[in-house]
């Protein structure tokens, strides 16, 4: 098995390459150069298997991931106090579910990417399925699937952004719908579900009653998966306006001249910042998980 420093070394380079991959597509999505459509093929399917090997790649992300060691030190650990035991078990297990909901989000995430490279009803459908998938998943790592509160209870970024989408969702199911009813049906059900990742990263960690909670990396891992919701759901709602809210006479003729004229009519600096939005907010996601399993306890067996 490869040492901890050169996995280490291996893990800043896949995440430098993962930086230089989101600027390029940042940049040719931005761009209206014929060719750049073509160049995006290959930088933005790259994207998420670049971030998930620059988190798989962490040494201490791999220790979280082989449950054995923990309970070979779990074995160790005898005659140490078993309420002590029990923290670092729970951290353990903690880190796994955030690595592995993770990784999982980013799968359905790349899917997804796969899916949105032609914006053809069928394949945003398709596309934003995947990503709704991914951010259940990305929900389930944080621990927030099955118990979000009412909206009282949201932070203040999250109730905001809720109230943009009460705004932004109805003009967008109506552009939708000029394409197809089910694609409209799928807009405003994925709008939902948007919001729901805005609000259950921005209320990640806030019950969190382990004996590690006051650990700074903790801290700032769970204000890096706040900062990261916050950014998809942005992400998400500038690319819904630039597909979606149409002028009125729009006359929808077959999708390649659809994908032509939004092309020509879209902002070139929005399509930009969707991009940079999007992939600083999966940085900050996984980012939020790695340091998650980095504060888990380390036993002192070897590798």
């Amino acid at each position: 098995m490869a040492h901890p420093e050169a996995m280490a070394r291996r893990h800043r380079f896949a995440t430098g390459a993962y930086a230089a991959l989101a600027a390029l597509d940042t940049a040719l999505a931005g761009s209206r150069h014929p060719r750049a459509r073509a160049a995006r093929t290959l930088s933005k399917t790259a994207l998420m298997p670049t971030l998930a090997a620059s988190l798989l790649l962490d040494p201490r992300v791999r220790d979280a991931l082989h449950p054995r060691v923990r309970d070979a030190d779990a074995r160790d650990a005898r005659d140490a106090d078993v309420r002590e035991a029990d923290a670092r078990g729970a951290a353990s297990r903690e880190g796994r579910r955030r690595i592995c909901g993770v990784l999982v989000g980013l799968l359905g995430s790349w899917l997804g990417d796969v899916a949105l490279l032609r914006e053809e009803p069928v394949r945003v459908a398709v596309g934003a399925g995947c990503f709704a998938a991914a951010h259940a998943a990305y929900l389930g790592s944080v621990g927030t699937l099955r118990r979000l509160p009412l909206v009282g209870a949201w932070p203040r970024s999250a109730q905001a952004y809720g109230g943009l989408a009460l705004v932004v969702t109805p003009w967008a199911v109506r552009g939708a719908a000029r394409e197809s009813a089910v694609l409209a049906g799928v807009v405003a059900a994925y709008a939902g579900v948007v919001t729901a990742l805005v609000a259950g990263c921005g209320l990640a960690g806030r019950d969190d009653r382990s004996a590690l909670g006051g650990d700074p990396t903790i801290g700032s891992g769970r204000r890096l998966t706040q900062i990261g919701g916050l950014l998809f759901g942005v992400s998400d709602a500038l690319l819904g306006v630039g597909m979606f809210i149409q002028p009125r006479d729009t006359v929808i003729e077959p999708c390649d001249v659809v994908i032509e004229a939004r092309d020509a009519r879209r902002p070139a600096v929005r399509d930009a910042a969707v991009m940079a939005t999007y992939t600083a907010a999966q940085l900050c996601l996984v980012e939020g998980a790695r340091r998650a399993a980095r504060s888990a306890p380390q036993g002192g067996r070897g590798h």
